[in-house]
């Protein structure tokens, strides 16, 4: 009874550590995000984007999705960027 009780207590303790790591907070700072090569309307496009996709993510792990989606629409506007693990 004592090894199963150790086991439970093991994965439960592992699943609290595992979601407190998996949680980031996502911001961008507008200064090292804008590209002089681009066009202001790609910008602020980009930007609006950014913008909206931290509205989501605030909100929540049920919005977790919607943001993701306006943080790849922001991801277009830099070619040049490290690909991100979204």
């Amino acid at each position: 009874m004592t090894l199963r009780l150790s086991i439970l207590v093991l994965f439960t303790i592992q699943l609290s550590v595992g979601h407190l790591v998996a949680q980031t907070d996502v911001k961008i700072k507008k200064s090292k995000f804008r590209l002089e090569s681009k066009s202001d309307e790609a910008y602020k496009a980009a930007w609006k984007n950014i913008k909206a996709a931290e509205k989501y993510f605030d909100l929540g792990p049920g919005t977790y999705m919607e943001a993701r989606d306006f943080y790849l629409k922001a991801e277009g506007y830099n070619e040049n960027r490290c690909s991100p693990q979204l």
